[in-house]
């Protein structure tokens, strides 16, 4: 089989992929299998790359011998068909580099839309959390119940657990068999789970891959335009969209049980400039800051200002940080509040109170560590900004937050993010 009959079949089985898979992606979008879509999305640049190349190979070939034809012998008309293999050669390559390019963008969304969820347990349900291993044993347990289409073909072949945990819950409660009492008077190990917890009360649960779940894609897209989603997406007065599709998929996950409780007071202190001068310089994306706030406006009126203000400047960090800072950022999970230095706080006396202060500026340690990416640190600073909180409330900083322990976890975020982190500080808080 000669050079030019391979191209030829490449070309043509390539070009089938490439129609299937567009058949495929219309079809997830139409039926809200996200997860399928997102997962599609992510070989786009290299599936397109592939096939433009073989297209323009075998359309070249094609040409040449055209061009060789009798008919166009002349002096006149072979110019002109190598003008328009020079011109497709132009457009192709153009092709090319604007898919790879986008390839980091299309993984940043990936990792925003099906990184770990934050997600409230009723009461009822809260009995059944326990470990990893419980979960798996609830999965394999045949419970019935109708998933969301964005979970579905979330697992390929990997043997990790597909299901939504609160409709595991859900389903384990319906059945009527509750935790016996012997066990329910025993301290439980429940992963994943933030503190303060008590009978009666909902519990805010993260999960994902760390308690052996299969990621999938957030439900929260079902709230979010379709025209965020596209390849370069572009709001409705023109501009960019890729920023405003991150901090949807960041804040579609990571809320918490009160979210209209988290504190970012920029607006209300009019503290932007010493924000923006303290944190991530040059900030040009910051002349933005209007046309994102309207976009977030639409979709999170119910949560209040401070809320808007907090997702309108997740999305201007993420419009100027470089695309390798955000994703270490993601990679290190510091758009969740610590769970396991929330589970140490409690475990040295932290009192409901103390630990929802430490909610409460959730956010503020969310943007300050973003802000401050480029310093790499491997501690999300939330100790520094408890303090803040504490001053904001004008109650004094508990005994428990003074131990030797958080003393020097306190110092350990002040080392690590350097004297800016107490303008920001002073500017969220």
């Amino acid at each position: 089989m000669s050079f030019t009959t391979i191209i030829y079949y490449l070309a043509a089985s390539l070009s089938i992929i490439v129609l299937i898979r567009w058949r495929l992606l219309a079809f997830a979008q139409k039926h809200q299998f996200w997860t399928l879509w997102f997962r599609l999305s992510l070989y786009e640049p290299y599936l397109l790359s592939s096939w433009s190349a073989a297209s323009l190979l075998a359309t070249t070939e094609a040409a040449y011998g055209f061009a060789q034809h009798p008919v166009l012998q002349g002096n006149y008309n072979r110019p002109l068909v190598f003008l328009l293999i020079g011109a497709m050669y132009v457009f192709v390559l153009d092709f090319v580099y604007r898919s790879f390019r986008n390839r980091r963008y299309l993984r940043l969304r990936w990792n925003a839309w099906t990184g770990q969820s934050r997600t409230g347990i009723s009461p009822d349900m809260a009995q059944y959390i326990g470990t990893p291993e419980d979960w798996k044993i609830m999965a394999q347990n045949g419970l019935n119940f109708d998933s969301h289409p964005v979970d579905q073909f979330s697992g390929g072949y990997s043997a990790l657990i597909t299901q939504d945990p609160a409709d595991l819950l859900k389903a384990k409660t319906d059945t009527g068999v509750s935790i016996p009492t012997g066990q329910t008077t025993r301290p439980r190990l429940q992963s994943g789970v933030y503190q303060p917890t008590a009978n009666g009360a909902s519990v805010s649960l993260l999960w994902g891959e760390n308690l052996g779940f299969q990621r999938r894609c957030s439900r929260g897209i079902i709230s979010v335009p379709v025209h965020l989603f596209k390849t370069s997406p572009m709001l409705r007065c023109g501009l960019p969209g890729e920023a405003v599709c991150l901090a949807f998929g960041i804040l579609s996950r990571n809320k918490g049980l009160e979210p209209r409780a988290l504190i970012c007071n920029l607006k209300q202190k009019n503290s932007f400039r010493q924000w923006e001068e303290a944190g991530i310089w040059p900030h040009p994306a910051k002349t933005l800051r209007s046309f994102y706030y309207r976009e977030f406006e639409k979709a999170f009126s119910l949560l209040g200002d401070s809320y808007i203000t907090a997702a309108t400047e997740l999305a201007l960090l993420f419009a100027d940080l470089d695309s390798s800072l955000i994703g270490e950022w993601l990679d290190r999970g510091f758009e969740h509040q610590d769970l396991e230095f929330n589970n140490l706080s409690h475990a040295h006396g932290a009192s409901p109170e103390d630990l929802s202060r430490r909610y409460r500026g959730h956010y503020a340690a969310m943007l300050i560590s973003l802000s401050l990416s480029a310093r790499h640190s491997a501690i999300r600073p939330e100790l520094v900004v408890f303090d803040a909180v504490c001053r904001l409330d004008d109650v004094p900083v508990p005994k428990w937050a003074t131990s030797d322990v958080m003393e020097a976890r306190r110092q350990a975020e002040l080392v690590a993010y350097g004297p800016s982190i107490l303008k920001l500080i002073s500017a969220i808080i």
